[in-house]
């Protein structure tokens, strides 16, 4: 990977910048794009063309940046906005140097290129501090300052979160200067219910806001968040509390997606009555992936638990209280049990459930990805070995969730019902096939959509995964796939259950499972779970 390096001021001012712009590496060893501030000193902005760097100079290389580094909307390497870009150069290196590295070559020439605008901008105008790394915000507090807006740009630096929320209604920003509140100037994307939640956070700063984070979002999801708190409960005090109460939120929305929604209401409501949860340690709540691990409890233990007892359609109220008798009955212990559950999954999917089918009816054959670019590559460069394979029994579910360290297994029930399907997404190399990720999909309205895409040990897929996965999805969607595609997923016939066998098998998925569970399962066994479910 080529080091980042200063423009000379000339090469530069070819270019359209200032003194003070810098190179930045790409995945091609010889090729960079440029950041930098216009000659005018009205923009920060990116090069849309890469160059090659001979002896010094910068040859056009026929390439665009955003080809082959993605968009370029930030100068700090650390904002979402970059990731794309760190993704490509990891991936571009991943036999040379790793991810940490890659960031501190990046981090230093961009926070240098940082203090050149906040010197250009004025420390004044940012009490001491840097410019924000988002080149939008900059952007605007340079064209304020050149209509001489002086008020207009001290606001947007200080308080780039609320403007940015705000951009769309400039009289908004206007009337902020003239000294109104901006809680009263609410625009009517926030309904009420969100801004009489923010207005009981009464410390609010928007320096709570993560940087690279869109306001809008960031306040609307905390204000959601704060609707689960109980009538009366003390609001998030500061920036740690806050992201710990939308950390909950965001794992109780990933969790219990396949709950019903009035039960994920009732069981979010009662796992957020526990502040001790997010007002605890001072790290705060984080979120652990938790979706199968609850998925696999509600369907595997507590329904079969009930049906074993003749209860076949228990009430609600029933559910929630046998699930925290079963979990626990704080998100802290969710996320716990999630991690312990995961440990324990290769034992737990040699607990076999003869009530539920070992295969089900294809939806797809093998199918051969056609040749395809990410957009990284030269127009002559192409991805050609990208297969997708259909995981249509148990034995492959269990290979595929033990080779990649997740727990696709855990969705054997619903491919065998009809409601699901699964493909492995999987590249030949050195005339093997190595898998790049896991995907599960459904049908509805007759469209498909794509439930769940992980990679190994559930980190987000590579690129080339998300291309594949993207034609699949884009064939079977535009209805006139170039592949077989089946619609028609009747459930797999099951064999006929005895309570015998229902009982022996949730006996023996409970004692896989035991030491994931709450205290109260732990202690009174299987039991306990037969009476709890009662």
């Amino acid at each position: 990977m080529k080091l980042p390096f200063r423009l000379d001021d000339k090469v530069g001012s070819r270019l359209g910048f200032a003194p003070g712009a810098v190179a930045l590496p790409t995945p091609r060893d010889d090729v960079v794009f440029a950041v930098g501030l216009s000659t005018d000193f009205s923009r920060v902005f990116a090069t849309t063309e890469a160059y090659r760097v001979q002896s010094g100079r910068l040859i056009p290389a026929g390439l665009k940046t955003y080809n082959l580094v993605g968009p370029i909307n930030a100068v700090d390497i650390n904002l979402p906005g970059m990731r794309v870009y760190v993704e490509r150069l990891c991936d571009a290196n991943k036999n040379t140097i790793d991810e940490t590295s890659i960031r501190r070559i990046l981090g230093k020439p961009l926070d240098e290129f940082r203090q050149l605008c906040t010197r250009v901008i004025g420390r004044d105008f940012l009490n001491g501090n840097m410019v924000p790394g988002e080149m939008r915000i900059i952007n605007k507090a340079l064209e304020f300052l050149s209509k001489r807006k002086l008020d207009h740009a001290r606001l947007f630096l200080q308080w780039p979160g609320f403007c940015q929320t705000f951009l769309e209604f400039p009289d908004i920003i206007d009337r902020s200067v003239a000294g109104e509140s901006m809680w009263d100037l609410m625009p009517h994307g926030f309904d009420e219910a969100s801004v009489r939640e923010l207005r009981k956070i009464r410390k609010f700063s928007t320096a709570w806001v993560d940087s690279g984070v869109p306001s809008d979002v960031y306040l609307k999801t905390l204000a959601k968040a704060c609707t689960y708190l109980p009538d009366g409960a003390q609001r998030p005090e500061d920036k740690t509390e806050a992201r710990s109460l939308i950390h909950m939120h965001e794992l109780c929305d990933q969790a219990f997606r396949s709950l019903e929604p009035t039960m994920q209401a009732k069981v979010k409501r009662a796992l957020f009555s526990h502040g001790d949860t997010w007002r605890g340690p001072s790290e705060g709540f984080a979120a652990e992936y938790a979706y199968d691990y609850i998925h696999y409890v509600y369907y595997n233990l507590l329904l079969d638990a009930f049906r074993l007892n003749g209860i076949h359609s228990p009430s609600e109220e029933m559910r929630v209280r046998a699930f925290f008798g079963i979990v626990g009955g704080s998100l802290q212990r969710v996320a716990q049990s999630s991690k312990q559950w995961h440990a324990r999954l290769p034992a737990i999917m040699s607990a076999r459930d003869p009530s539920v089918p070992n295969s089900w009816v294809s939806a797809i054959d093998l199918i051969h990805v056609p040749a395809f670019r990410t957009v990284e590559m030269d127009h002559n460069e192409e991805v050609t070995n990208v297969y997708i394979f259909p995981l249509d029994n148990d034995e492959e579910l269990a290979k595929e969730g033990n080779g990649q360290r997740h727990c696709v297994y855990s969705q054997k029930r619903l491919c065998a019902e009809g409601s699901l399907r699964v493909v492995s997404i999987r590249q030949m190399i050195d005339q093997e096939f190595k898998t790049l990720s896991t995907a599960s999909f459904y049908l509805q309205d007759g469209f498909l959509y794509v439930r769940d895409h992980r990679a190994f040990a559930n980190a987000d897929p590579s690129y080339v995964s998300r291309e594949a996965l993207g034609w699949f999805e884009g064939q079977i969607n535009g209805l006139r796939p170039s592949f077989r595609f089946n619609r028609e997923w009747s459930p797999a016939v099951k064999t006929q259950e005895t309570t015998e066998n229902l009982r022996a098998a949730l006996h023996d998925r409970f004692e896989k499972c035991r030491p994931a569970l709450s205290k109260k399962m732990q202690k009174g066994g299987f039991d306990a779970l037969v009476a709890e479910c009662a």
